[in-house]
């Protein structure tokens, strides 16, 4: 009766509210790196548009990031995940930087959820 592979947590419910079709116009963007694992367990078809960071961000990060959604393939619209816990609470001048660029290319999310320490926002472009 032993099952660890199973996941713990409330990480099928977060990876549930995940846009159901993920597009090349849909990033995901998963903060701490360590968040990806259990997300793609429950939807591993999300790792062709995802993109994990460190919890560390170095500069080069936020403007890789940053050229995926201005140059990148049309992105519209980015999902971040993130687990807050005690690393991001350690890093949170990474965390502030990387949604003020997400803020700065979208405006304030469309929608967001938690799940205990797990939340994501959704950030899109609105149609003008």
């Amino acid at each position: 009766l032993y099952r660890a592979w199973v996941s713990c947590g409330p990480w099928r419910r977060l990876a549930e509210s995940i846009d159901a079709a993920p597009t090349e116009q849909q990033l995901v963007v998963f903060y701490p790196r360590y968040v990806e694992g259990p997300v793609l367990y429950h939807r591993p078809e999300l790792e062709q548009t995802a993109l994990a960071l460190d919890a560390s961000l170095a500069p080069d990060d936020l403007a890789h990031l940053a050229a995926q959604i201005q140059h990148g393939d049309g992105v519209k619209g980015v999902t971040l995940v993130v687990r807050n816990d005690l690393t991001v609470e350690r890093n949170v001048e990474s965390y502030r930087q990387l949604r003020s660029l997400l803020e700065g290319e979208f405006g304030q999310p469309t929608f967001t959820q938690t799940f205990g320490l797990l939340s994501l926002a959704r950030y899109e472009q609105v149609e003008r």
